[in-house]
């Protein structure tokens, strides 16, 4: 399948969930789950999980409690 028919199918397919009326973050997320695992295979799913989790374990986005306490 050539990238431009993926391309169309993605976008295709974006638009239609933006359509239903979901949350645009779990619309997005979904379908750029769907077709990580439809072209790349069910393997790739656990590089979409490192990422998430490497993106949240960011000590920059711990909160700091001591400048919160009262």
């Amino acid at each position: 399948m050539s990238p431009s028919v993926q391309g169309g199918l993605v976008l295709v397919a974006t638009v239609a969930v933006l359509m239903t009326g979901a949350p645009v973050a779990f619309g997005l997320g979904a379908v750029g789950l769907a077709f990580l695992v439809l072209f790349q295979g069910p393997d790739s799913l656990r590089v979409a999980a490192e990422t998430l989790y490497s993106g949240l374990n960011d000590f920059q986005l711990v909160s700091h409690s001591r400048l919160f306490s009262s």
